[in-house]
């Protein structure tokens, strides 16, 4: 079985790409197990019941994510690794990965040890820059991330010209700075994107399956549905960031 992690930040597509994965019958695709801050009650959905977040994992066990030894936090990522991937897998199952946010990293220092012992491999997936910087923005106003619903007309949401300048310039440096920085600590590695995911499918899922070894199968389309249909509607300073996208060599 082949083992994977899709490594990325937010708005990037990634609950949508996941959910594609996860409808192959030889693919397992999980959201966020390292996600923190999750309801107990919530859990991952696997073949084999629910398996809470690792963070709730820790809790139950009477110990908490922060204060671990480096040690003691290898030992405890390590076992459930194991744990999701035995609960989550069946003998049909070709390939077995999840969601990996950049700052996961950062939460545990001994996950990229661990997940490349086990034979990880590495997609990493990034979405135009401005595009996610004003995801982001349009997202954090109206309080909604994902849905599987249909969504109505809202009000349109005013861009920060301020944040969408910094945020396009950190996020244009940190994607190079992954791939360069998972490649040298020896992961077999692809980079794709979200526009491929969008207007190309078949040719964005068959890299995929040949960095895994899998047959080629368009996988069906996601229940995920955009949260933004039409920049237009959705942005009030529209103009304003067109100009900006325009001055960077793009356009919206």
């Amino acid at each position: 079985m082949k083992r994977f992690f899709l490594l990325t930040a937010g708005r990037t597509g990634s609950t949508a790409v996941l959910d594609s994965l996860n409808k192959l019958p030889s693919v397992v695709a999980l959201q966020e197990p390292f996600l923190k801050g999750r309801d107990p009650k919530e859990g991952l959905k696997t073949a084999q019941g629910s398996v809470p977040f690792f963070e709730n994992h820790l809790n139950s066990q009477g110990m908490l994510s922060r204060g671990l030894s480096k040690l003691s936090e290898r030992s405890h990522v390590e076992s459930y690794l194991k744990i999701i991937e035995a609960k989550s897998t069946t003998r049909s199952t070709k390939a077995f990965g999840f969601k990996a946010l950049r700052h996961h990293f950062k939460d545990h220092r001994t996950l990229s040890n661990i997940l490349l012992k086990r034979a990880y491999h590495c997609i990493c997936l990034k979405r135009d820059a401005i595009r996610q910087s004003i995801s982001l923005q349009v997202a954090r106003q109206r309080g909604l991330y994902n849905t599987t619903k249909d969504l109505k007309d809202t009000v349109p949401v005013h861009i920060d010209m301020n944040e969408l300048q910094k945020s396009v310039e950190n996020e244009t440096q940190r994607v190079a700075l992954d791939v360069d920085e998972f490649k040298a600590r020896g992961f077999p590695l692809i980079l794709v994107d979200y526009e491929t995911f969008s207007d190309d499918p078949r040719k964005f899922f068959y890299e995929i399956q040949d960095l895994l070894d899998l047959p080629r199968d368009l996988p069906p389309a996601s229940d995920y549905k955009r949260v933004i249909k039409n920049l237009k509607d959705t942005i009030s300073n529209y103009d304003e960031v067109q100009a900006f996208a325009v001055e960077r060599g793009q356009s919206l």
